[in-house]
């Protein structure tokens, strides 16, 4: 017994088989007369622009990271229409299935993680080019969510100078396409009937699990697959027909126009101090859903504003430009690489102009030669390429891993220096007890941090992340005193806070100045922030 009426997985089918002109390697549809659809590659177009935006300044979308959410979606879909496709012919193979993937992912990554290194060793210094080291390995197994999971949160400021923390999102990717294809075959052949009730269970469960996790360990929640699979899996239901498409143009436009305001609200009205993914991951999605829906049967308003040329040009490179644009992001804020002395609006501008560049070269002369035309490789050569390739990356990351960073570069005076950067931030900020940055968890502060002592003068250090960074220092210069730490990201020592700030501050700083200093015998207050 199916949970919609059949014809609408029946029609799922049709759809998929009538697609026959499949992308050598892509996970979308070429052009044909019924397969390739403009509109999702402008989709794409509006899922990478405010990701770049966001990096480039978080204040202008504040919502921006939900482009990321977009693109699982829009994943989901392709690659189970796919898929089923092959399932229904009987051409399902594992080995293609790679072989696409490789195709669509491998050439572009491997080239940035190749510059990226090359940089690292002109810029950065020993301990970053470790650091730089250990993520290139993560992001060629595809499990650097993991590996920034481990470190810090995505909206840290120790994330920021990480030039490929954006890798997370093509790792859970990958790791979802261990299971999924599997899952589908032998849904399929074992117990077909149920398999849109399956894919929906597994939705589910992964829905509640993001939203439990989201307040009870937000870092996890946000980097693992775990609480990220219902994103792709709602594409993938989809795809299977799990939702009739709408019959008249009436249902076809409020769909479609109802997605765009979903993932418009989202963009400026989420923001980082708000708990991610959980609930609030569930708008952009449903956006996108809507969206893809709203034109898999014909047209609508929204579809052909997303099949503008240059959004569907934008949606086509969006692979290379959400790729380049944060290294060259994070290089450029870290050490000038590409030009210093401008602006901040003039330089923001010309890395969106290299990035931009940089995704349209990448675009044409590497993801397009792999995947079609005279140049593009048999799935053997191919396999030989990308084999090599990794290994020679892998070989490269271990020697600047285990000669820690390429010393030699620097002079013992420049490495002495350097070796104050070997610290470990979350001890040393006393993260989460009296710093507080992550999102998702009540800013309140541990009784450690502001316990007064009966024999030491009592100074209290009050502000930002550069307070907090103050407080080890302070405490074994002036062993004398005692420094008390009421500190938190963004957070400016004043009784009133700006827009800007998060209205966590509030409830973090006020009650210092409303309680504390007016009942606690506070020799010094010291006021610190950016």
């Amino acid at each position: 017994m199916s949970l919609w009426p059949q014809t609408g997985r029946k029609d799922a089918v049709r759809r998929a088989q009538q697609a026959t002109n499949v992308s050598r390697g892509d996970d979308r549809l070429e052009p044909s007369a019924t397969g390739y659809r403009t509109d999702i590659d402008g989709l794409r177009a509006i899922a990478v622009l405010p990701v770049v935006a966001y990096h480039i300044s978080p204040r202008l979308v504040p919502g921006g990271f939900i482009g990321v959410d977009i693109f699982f979606v829009i994943s989901g879909f392709l690659i189970t229409q796919l898929l089923i496709r092959d399932i229904e012919r009987g051409k399902f193979s594992i080995a293609s299935f790679y072989d696409r993937r490789i195709r669509r992912i491998f050439p572009a990554l491997l080239l940035v993680l190749l510059t990226t290194y090359v940089l690292g060793a002109i810029y950065c210094l020993p301990a970053e080019m470790v650091d730089l080291s250990k993520s290139i390995v993560a992001a060629v197994l595809s499990v650097s969510n993991f590996f920034f999971w481990m470190g810090s949160g995505y909206f840290d400021a120790p994330a920021i100078s990480k030039p490929l923390v954006h890798t997370w999102s093509l790792a859970v990717e990958e790791q979802f396409y261990i299971f999924w294809p599997i899952f589908l075959f032998l849904g399929h052949r074992y117990f077909k009937p149920k398999l849109l009730w399956a894919m929906l269970a597994v939705a589910a469960a992964s829905f509640a699990l993001s939203v439990a996790g989201v307040f009870a360990f937000p870092n996890a929640t946000f980097y693992l697959p775990f609480t990220r699979i219902w994103e792709l899996a709602a594409g993938g239901c989809l795809a299977y027909g799990g939702l009739p498409a709408p019959l008249s143009t009436f249902w076809r436009n409020a769909a479609g126009l109802c997605g765009m305001a979903l993932i418009a609200g989202s963009v400026f009205l989420i923001n980082s101090d708000l708990p991610f993914p959980g609930p609030l991951a569930l708008p952009p999605c449903a956006g996108a859903f809507l969206i893809i829906l709203s034109g898999r049967d014909g047209q609508s308003l929204v579809g052909r504003l997303l099949s503008l040329p240059p959004l569907v040009f934008v949606g086509l490179i969006s692979y290379s430009l959400y790729l380049w644009h944060w290294p060259i992001i994070s290089f450029q804020k870290d050490y000038t690489f590409l030009f210093s002395g401008m602006s901040e609006m003039m330089s923001k501008l010309v890395v969106i102009a290299v990035s931009f560049v940089a995704g349209i070269l990448s675009w044409r002369f590497v993801e397009q030669p792999f995947r079609k035309g005279p140049l593009r490789p048999s799935n053997r050569v191919l396999r030989q390429e990308a084999l090599g390739a990794v290994v020679l990356i892998l070989g490269l990351a271990a020697v600047a891993w285990y000669s820690a960073g390429f010393p030699s570069r620097y002079s013992p005076r420049e490495l002495e220096i350097a070796r104050y950067l070997q610290y470990d931030a979350v001890a040393m900020f006393r993260a989460n007890r009296c710093f507080f940055s992550a999102p998702g968890i009540e800013w309140s502060f541990s009784p450690e941090c502001l316990t007064l002592s009966k024999t030491k003068p009592n100074y209290l250090l009050l502000g930002d992340s550069h307070a907090a960074e103050l407080h080890a220092a302070f405490s074994a210069t002036f062993d004398k005193i005692n420094f008390l730490q009421a500190t938190a990201t963004g957070c400016f020592p004043t009784v009133v806070h700006s827009l800007s700030e998060s209205r966590k501050c509030s409830a973090a700083i006020d009650p210092i100045y409303a309680d504390f200093l007016l009942h606690k015998p506070i020799d010094r207050v010291l006021l610190v922030a950016r």
